[in-house]
Formats: C-alpha cells, sequence, structure tokens
C-alpha cells in the first residue's frame, strides 16, 4: 500500500472518528449527515409554518372582502324590495363565491334579473380591481334545493336570511 492510499484511509478514518462538537463546529468545514438532514428539516417546517400563516392570511382576507362586498349587495338589494331568502358562501385562498337565493316570484321578473346581476358585475369588477376574485349569483328559492350538494361544492357557509340562523 502507498503512502497516499495509506494517508487518504487515515484521513477518512480520522473524520469518521471525530467527536461532535467538532462536526458540529462550522470552522472546520466538515458537517455530518446529520446536521445537514436536521438544518434541512428545520428549514422545511419553517417555511411550511410561513406558507400556513400566508394562507390563512389570504383566506381571512377573502373572507372579509367577501362579508364587505355581502353587504353591498344585499344594500343594493334592498332598495329594490328584493330580499334575500337563504345564503350560501364558498371562501377559499383563491376567492369568494357567494350564491343568494330569491323567491321565485320575484326572481322570475325580468326587472330582478336586469338589475341584480348589474349590481353584482358591478361589485365583481370592483373587486377584481383590488385582486379579489369574487363571483355573486343568485338562484332560486326552492323547496328542492339541494343542500347536501352545495356543502360538498364548498359552500361550507350556510345561512337562512329569514329565520336568521345556520341552514347546516
Amino acid at each position: 500500500m502507498s503512502t497516499q492510499d495509506n494517508l487518504t484511509e487515515t484521513i477518512i478514518k480520522w473524520a469518521a472518528t471525530r467527536p461532535d462538537e467538532v462536526v458540529f463546529d462550522p470552522k472546520t468545514g466538515f458537517y455530518s449527515f446529520e446536521i445537514v438532514s436536521d438544518a434541512f428539516h428545520k428549514g422545511k417546517e419553517k417555511m411550511m409554518e410561513e406558507m400556513k400563516a400566508q394562507m390563512r392570511n389570504k383566506y381571512y382576507d377573502n373572507a372579509k372582502m367577501g362579508s364587505e362586498a355581502l353587504k353591498n349587495i344585499m344594500n343594493a338589494l334592498a332598495q329594490k324590495d328584493y330580499i334575500p331568502c337563504k345564503l350560501f358562501v364558498n371562501n377559499s385562498t383563491k376567492g369568494t363565491t357567494i350564491i343568494l337565493s330569491i323567491t321565485e316570484a320575484v326572481y322570475s321578473t325580468e326587472n330582478f334579473i336586469d338589475f341584480a346581476y348589474s349590481e353584482a358585475l358591478n361589485l365583481q369588477a370592483k373587486h377584481h380591481e383590488i385582486g379579489h376574485n369574487l363571483k355573486i349569483s343568485f338562484m332560486n328559492d326552492s323547496e328542492n334545493l339541494n343542500l347536501d350538494l352545495l356543502k360538498s361544492d364548498g359552500f361550507g357557509f350556510a345561512f337562512d336570511l329569514n329565520n336568521t340562523q345556520p341552514i347546516y
């Protein structure tokens, strides 16, 4: 065995037997796998926590902007005596979708359709300008309304406006 082979083997054995206080000391330039792996996992955990916080803030901001839009559309409808029966909200980090159910007698009139959708489109455009993806729609308030389907489509907030209580 040559001197170089001996030297290589000796250095490898020496590095493998270094105590933790030497291995963990960055000035030596040696880092064990455990140190690198632990640092990676700690960094990943911190990044995940930051991402969760950002997503929670975005979700909350969308809920605030969505509730403000709801207030505006409800006020506009009330000025014309169009009183919604039920409210369904799907809020996410991507935006807010609001569905208002209206009695059939009102829902099927041309005046309601023209006014309500004009107001909704104006509000959606205003929210789009500030970076909030808002969708507002209306539906006929029917006894055959499939609440399970709405819930499975992400409408996690359902409220009976006539009885002022949650639907589910």
